[in-house]
């Protein structure tokens, strides 16, 4: 009887993982996995109406999307496109599965950016359109740097989330529909990414989601975080905030609640999205 019940649960787990499925070697960018824009659901700024399947091609994205405030100190930005791990469902579909290590592996994303400009500045002079991920600093270790910089004890210490964005600009290429794949070989060398934080040591009053949006205090926190991405990941596009004179851009325009109006008639075509571990 030990022996089956034995086997009853060896069975269960291979079943579980099986179902569960594996976040590597994968492509995302297809109707059977559930996608996003960032702050999608702020009705009737941005519709929650995920991303639409685009038979034999992709997945589409429609503008305008919504500009993110919480990041406006390092960047003004909108989300077309983000993917939830932990296999967290988005419109009835299920995201990425697990918590995946990101480090030594290589994100290959084939996009369009069909960008149409509708009297507001060309986004496409100074923008930029990158991979982002968004992931907790384990708990423990979390602790141990907000209290030591803090001088508070560890047990008082919040819960820190950081949002990066890896340094390699692939708007210029989108922009070209028969571009090809992009390949992002990502490790964990601080140089290659760019927190969306207001700067390394960003201790706010940990109210509200003021504290979320910190950054790593040094490359073990950010390993950590990188190791196991159990938030969020995709594409964002960063709006330049000044024009080719260093005049500053009025992006964030009150008389249109999405403030991007020009973005409305955009799309972005997501075609293909894996991430290769060899």
């Amino acid at each position: 009887m030990k022996a089956i019940v034995t086997f009853i649960v060896i069975l269960s787990s291979v079943t579980i993982a099986a179902q569960a499925g594996s976040p590597y070697n994968v492509n995302f960018a297809t109707e059977k996995f559930g996608w996003g824009r960032v702050g999608e659901g702020s009705a009737p700024y941005l519709p929650d109406e995920g991303l639409t399947p685009l038979p034999g091609v992709g997945l589409v994205s429609k503008g305008p999307w919504l500009l993110d405030v919480n990041h406006v100190e390092s960047a003004l930005l909108v989300g077309p496109a983000v993917i939830w791990t932990k296999g967290q469902q988005s419109h009835g579909k299920p995201g990425i599965p697990g918590t995946p290590n990101l480090v030594g592996t290589t994100i290959r994303v084939r996009i369009f950016f069909d960008y149409q400009n509708d009297n507001e500045y060309d986004a496409r002079l100074g923008g930029r359109l990158l991979f982002w991920f968004q992931s907790e600093i384990p708990k423990a270790l979390s602790a141990i740097g907000y209290a030591k910089a803090k001088h508070m004890p560890e047990s008082s210490a919040p819960q820190r989330i950081v949002n990066y964005v890896f340094n390699l600009n692939l708007l210029p290429k989108a922009l070209d529909s028969s571009a090809p794949s992009f390949e992002l070989p990502l490790t964990d060398d601080l140089n290659q990414w760019t927190c969306l934080g207001r700067d390394q040591l960003d201790y706010r009053y940990p109210e509200g989601s003021a504290v979320k949006y910190t950054c790593a205090l040094n490359r073990k926190e950010f390993k950590a975080a990188l190791s196991a991405v159990n938030l969020d990941m995709g594409l964002l596009l960063l709006l330049p905030d000044r024009n080719q004179n260093h005049e500053p851009l009025g992006w964030l325009n009150d008389q249109f609640p999405e403030r991007t109006p020009g973005l409305g008639k955009s799309k972005l075509v997501l075609k293909e999205f894996v991430i290769v571990k060899k």
